[in-house]
């Protein structure tokens, strides 16, 4: 039953990168594991420097919760995602990223907690 719900919402919540403001550029996201018990790592590649910021949703557009940002260098990244506090559900994983003098870029995907 899960499985069938999550691939209705990933039909219906693909982002493309035409779904993005034109001051926007994607970010692709990976989540590993996923579905998780609630610990997960987000893997992403910067191509410039940048504060990263990381947000959590429930699927009422709630934020549930939000990383601190932190600068990262630019190349392959990965941040260690604790949301074990959270009851299982499938959730919206945002991560912005704003490079000096760029325009930002963001991902989204969804998470599962089992």
């Amino acid at each position: 039953v899960i499985e069938k719900q999550l691939d209705t919402l990933l039909t219906c919540q693909r982002v493309s990168s035409t779904s993005f403001p034109v001051d926007v550029l994607p970010l692709s996201l990976k989540l590993t594991p996923n579905p998780s018990q609630g610990e997960t790592t987000v893997s992403f590649d910067l191509d410039k420097a940048g504060q990263v910021s990381l947000e959590i949703f429930n699927l009422m557009g709630q934020k549930v919760k939000r990383l601190s940002p932190v600068f990262y260098r630019s190349g392959k990244q990965q941040i260690d995602l604790q949301a074990s506090e959270l009851p299982s559900g499938v959730y919206t994983v945002r991560a912005a990223v704003q490079a000096q003098g760029e325009k930002q870029q963001i991902g989204v995907t969804l998470m599962v907690i089992q």
